[in-house]
């Protein structure tokens, strides 16, 4: 399912498209969402096909970096909803860490396109941190609907887990996990 629906070729160009789901069933059919595309669909393609799964990192990575943590993108990475979703940056992140984890292949780290994505997450990570709480902020939940309280456990969760893989590779965050640790525990 996740290589056939999550994905595919585009017709003009071969290029790689990610998806939340190519099934016309789909009420976003033909969108991508990084929160489907890295966090629910790559773990399964990254068990059945190694290759194919770097290739669609490498690409959330560049042409869906930018505006990935915005509700919904076009396949061309162009906004097609707005609002920022925590849980949608820390996304790529977490397939990454799961990448390296899963096929020992840390020479990823050193493209210049994975530098520059984790360095990206970081600075907006930085953005919606609220430095009173050490908790990060969310425009929307991972329902898409419009978050009622600005900061979310799950995604506060996902954001640490980022935090935490980006530690030591896109600069010294070790103020940050620990003052997110201490909020998350007195939640």
């Amino acid at each position: 399912f996740c290589e056939a629906l999550s994905m595919g070729r585009a017709l003009d160009t071969d290029r790689l498209c990610l998806t939340t789901s190519r099934s016309a069933r789909y009420y976003v059919s033909g969108a991508y969402w990084a929160r489907d595309c890295m966090l629910w669909a790559f773990p399964g393609l990254l068990r059945r096909n190694p290759a194919l799964a770097r290739e669609a990192l490498l690409l959330a990575c560049t042409a869906y970096l930018e505006n990935g943590a915005y509700h919904a993108l076009y396949l061309n990475g162009a906004v097609l909803y707005p609002g920022f979703e925590l849980d949608q940056l820390a996304a790529p992140v977490l397939a990454l860490e799961r990448y390296v984890r899963l096929t020992g292949d840390a020479g990823i780290l050193a493209l210049p396109e994975i530098a520059r994505a984790m360095a990206y997450t970081a600075e907006q990570l930085a953005r919606w941190r609220d430095e009173r709480t050490g908790l990060y902020a969310t425009e929307l939940s991972p329902s898409d609907d419009p978050a009622d309280c600005q900061f979310l456990t799950y995604d506060n969760v996902l954001a640490l887990a980022a935090l935490r893989f980006l530690d030591g590779k896109a600069g010294d965050f070790q103020r940050e996990i620990a003052a997110l640790e201490g909020a998350l525990n007195t939640l």
